[in-house]
Formats: structure tokens, sequence, C-alpha cells
């Protein structure tokens, strides 16, 4: 059932196969006889420098995939010299994760209706020197994904008699998560009143707690409360994205959540360009959705992101391997992209961002 959830989308998952097909569809033209001996693909964004232009998304849950998953997976990430960015829904608090990788970490927000838990979420953020909070927008309402009541992953109050048997299955996962010591549950809520202490009635209390409420005048109180910079991730429109803009946000995520909400939704890829021709001087715009090759990343960079997401790619690294695995698997898509942007004849950053003519874009 963890694997259903990590791979899974909404309902057919028509939007989670076009995020990657259309990856597929945009070629990249080779380019030969450049000097290649040095290469130099560091930025710096939102006030972060980055060794290149990955960061870790958030993704709830993590610690489900591996023992303490969001620590090992925020320690890799820092070793690689990149952000990481923690979920709300992190099995590991945010205090765990900043203390075991050793640097300040991103954090991504959901408003709850209670404001009183996201001013505290706030106050914890800013205590530990969170640098940078991403703001989901698109989860209001939850989409639904039908592999995870196939499997009985987290859709009820207590555990069901097919789930208890998947894990009675998968013993060394199970004696792997009973070795730590520590009982699963989301690290950043466990501690609220009311909120239960297993982690099926405290996945329950964030449910009830989507605020429908939620518009663009709540960025201004979001901002009134967080000194830091402020990204909204779950823009998938020029409009939404303008819209940001103009309400001060100091970067954008497009993003689909994986194919995890919208089914029939464009994939990530292809409403990118529009959104980086849209608000790309007044905002900084990221990617995140369908990247599972180092050559995606260099593909969303020359369109015009700034940086880019990744979750599943990683995951599984972490999954198999712990945080050497997912080290491992940061490194599989570096390689991959310095040798994709290598054949395309680039040794820069600024060589390769925006740069659309080392594409074969088909519309």
């Amino acid at each position: 059932m963890i694997y259903d959830y990590v791979y899974g989308g909404s309902y057919d998952e028509i939007t989670l196969k076009a995020n990657e097909a259309d990856f597929r569809s945009i070629g990249m033209k080779q380019k030969v006889m450049v000097d290649l001996s040095e290469d130099n693909f560091e930025l710096e964004l939102l006030g972060q420098k980055m060794a290149w232009p990955l960061m870790v998304a958030p993704i709830g849950f993590m610690g489900m995939t591996a023992p303490r998953g969001e620590a090992k997976a925020a320690k890799a990430a820092a070793q690689a010299g990149i952000p990481f960015i923690q979920s709300t829904m992190s099995i590991c608090p945010l205090e765990e994760v900043a203390a075991y990788a050793g640097v300040p970490q991103w954090f991504q927000l959901y408003v709850f209706r209670d404001r009183s838990i996201v001013k505290g979420m706030l106050e914890r953020l800013q205590a530990v020197g969170c640098p940078v909070l991403v703001l989901t927008v698109d989860l209001t309402v939850m989409g639904k994904r039908e592999r995870d009541a196939r499997s009985g992953f987290i859709v009820g109050h207590k555990l069901s008699g097919r789930s208890m048997l998947d894990i009675a299955l998968h013993p060394r996962w199970a004696l792997d998560m009973g070795l730590n010591g520590r009982p699963i549950e989301f690290g950043n809520l466990k501690e609220l009143p009311g909120i239960g202490n297993d982690i099926m009635s405290q996945a329950h209390f964030a449910t009830a707690q989507a605020d429908l409420t939620l518009s663009w005048k709540d960025i201004a109180w979001v901002k009134s409360m967080w000194p830091g910079k402020l990204v909204l991730k779950g823009i998938m429109t020029p409009e939404d994205a303008r819209e940001a803009a103009k309400l001060g946000a100091d970067g954008i995520i497009v993003s689909n959540h994986g194919g995890r909400q919208l089914d029939g939704a464009s994939s990530s890829i292809m409403a990118l360009k529009e959104i980086v021709d849209a608000v790309g001087d007044e905002v900084d715009v990221l990617f995140d959705g369908g990247i599972r090759r180092g050559s995606d990343i260099a593909k969303a960079i020359a369109i015009g992101a700034k940086a880019c997401l990744i979750g599943r790619a990683m995951v599984w690294g972490l999954a198999a391997g712990g945080e050497a695995g997912a080290a491992q698997a940061l490194q599989m898509l570096r390689t991959e992209f310095r040798m994709a942007t290598a054949f395309m004849g680039m040794t820069r950053y600024e060589q390769l961002l925006g740069n659309r003519d080392c594409l074969i874009l088909r519309e």
C-alpha cells in the first residue's frame, strides 16, 4: 500500500501519465565540438545557493517509505547541495529534520481551518531558521486516489484487515519501522490538542481541517506573519501566476500535484511555457511534475523554469536504501543532467536557462 501511495495518481491517472509522456515529446538538439572540460550549474534562488537546479519536493508520509525518511532524505539533499522541502504531513517533526540535516530546510505548509495551528507552525519554522515557506494552494479539495482506496491506505479510522495482511506480508518493512523505537505519526501535528495518538486519527484530523474558504485574500495574512520568502505551489495557469505575482509571492511552482488532484488537467511541462512567458520577469518560476531523468530537468530549465522539484524519483531510492539510496538517486539524476547538457553543448546554468533554441518543441 505504501508503493501504491507513492506511485499513484487520482482517478484514471490520465494526468499522472501525461506528466511523463509529454516530456518524451520534447526533443533536444545535439551540439558538437564544444569545450566541455569545465561546467558550472550553480545558482542562487530565493536567497539560497544551490549546486544545481534541483530540489526535493514535499512528500507527505515520506517517513513511511523508510524509517525517519524525511530526516534521511534531507541529509542526502544537503550533502548534494540542494534544498529539501519538508511536508506538513511528515512523520519526522521539522525540528528533527533540521537538526539531522545540519542546515535549515524549506517547509511546505497547508493552511488549516484553525488558523492558530498555522500560526504555531510558522513560529516553529522561524525558530529553526526556515528560509523559504512553500504554501500549497491546490489541495483545498482532495483528489480521489483510487489505489489508496483499494489498498486501505489511510482511508478509515483504523487499519482494515486487508491493510494488516499487507503489513504482515512485508515483514522487513514492519521490522524496519519498529526498530526505530518511535510510533508512526505526524511529527509536526502530534502535539495539537484533540488530534489523537495514531496516524489514522491524525490523518482524519488533518482532513477535517481543510479550509474551503481559502482564497487569494489569505496570502496577505500569511505574509503578515512570515518574514522569509514565500512560494506558492500548485499554479497551472497564467492567470493564477499573475495573481500570485501581484500579491507579492517570491516564487511559484508550476505543479498539478504529481497528477494526484484534477485528473484530466494539463501536464505540468505543457503548462510551463505559457506561465514563464506570463510572469517570468516578475517572480521565480519553479517546476514540478513528471521528472524521471536528468534530461527532463534540462528540458524544463531550457523552457524557463529556474529550478525543478522531484518527488517519486528520489523516494524510490530512499525506500530501497535509506539515506544512501536517496543520495544515489540524486547522484544518478545529476549525472544524467550533466550528460544531457554536455550533449547540447551547455556548460553553464546561464546558457541553459530559458534557451528554447536547444529544444525541439512539438506543438
